[in-house]
């Protein structure tokens, strides 16, 4: 196809619908038209939110159904395939005026950070297995956690608890002066929020030799923190002119407000001259008064 495109001097995807332009016919021909009707039908996702886009491809090219097919329902195919539209949702949560585009965008942005050299000044970012025969003054192990460390797989016997043991040594010694480990009290997984469980490993450290903290974080009535929709608690303050800020846009001004039956939505224009609009109960938006501008 691509061999077909370049002589042609045509883009790819007229050669993929116009199959009748190539040079081959029978059931190459006939899968090829498939391949383009398919194409057609997921257009429409690239107007999408990310999870809807998502949600869409997945239905449709039928990755879905052939995972849905295999007896372990944590495969890593289709376990991938869940953990993409969980981004997807922490995204669209943080962005609803976002299309998938916007968010391959930023998942691109945030892949370039692989190509950082190790002696520049930033935190290196690599898995427990990567982390072999390296050192570093400080290391953060996340996601201690039991059902990551260790892994765990349902209705699954085999799974190797002493390895798992041996990999998080292996984590916890690559640090040099200081080692902080952690955990989420609730992780989203396919798309549902739940809560999890520290890992048994942490119970086996040292108890007089470690410091035990837990971060105070403010979650109001403890929705935000379950993923449920939450206007700001001075709603009722907020106008058209009010000024707010945003922890990545920064200041801007509420430049229209509506208040429906089950969502109030906003139209902020930030100082960088953006103008974005959110649903109020998803945005990390926050009300400001003229004193507290610096």
């Amino acid at each position: 196809l691509v061999e077909s495109a370049k002589e042609a001097g045509a883009r790819l995807y007229d050669v993929i619908t116009s199959p009748e332009k190539l040079q081959v016919g029978g059931r190459t021909a006939d899968k090829v038209r498939l391949f383009g009707r398919l194409l057609g039908e997921l257009s429409p996702a690239l107007e999408l939110p990310a999870r809807g886009a998502l949600e869409l491809v997945i239905s449709r090219s039928g990755l879905r159904a052939m995972y849905a097919g295999q007896a372990d329902v944590d495969s890593t195919p289709g376990a991938n395939l869940d953990e993409l539209v969980s981004a997807a949702s922490v995204f669209q949560e943080e962005y609803p005026d976002a299309t998938v585009l916007d968010w391959l965008e930023q998942t691109a942005l945030i892949s370039d950070i692989d190509g950082v050299r190790g002696d520049t000044d930033a935190v290196t970012l690599m898995t427990l297995h990567a982390a072999k025969g390296l050192e570093f003054d400080r290391v953060y192990l996340i996601g201690i956690e039991d059902g990551l460390l260790p892994f765990r797989r349902r209705d699954d016997d085999s799974n190797d608890e002493e390895e798992e043991r041996r990999l998080l040594f292996v984590g916890m010694t690559r640090a040099r002066r200081q080692l902080t480990l952690s955990r989420a009290r609730y992780r989203m997984t396919r798309g549902i929020t739940e809560r999890t469980t520290r890992s048994p490993f942490l119970d086996e450290l040292p108890r007089d030799e470690v410091e035990w903290t837990v971060p105070e974080v403010s979650t109001g009535s403890g929705e935000r923190a379950l993923g449920r929709a939450r206007l700001p608690d001075d709603i009722t303050e907020w106008t058209v002119g009010t000024l707010v800020r945003h922890p990545r846009h920064g200041l801007g001004q509420v430049l229209s407000l509506q208040r429906g039956a089950k969502r109030t939505h906003a139209d902020v224009q930030f100082k960088d001259g953006s103008r974005r609009s959110w649903v109020l109960e998803f945005a990390q938006l926050e009300r400001v008064d003229f004193d507290d501008i610096g």
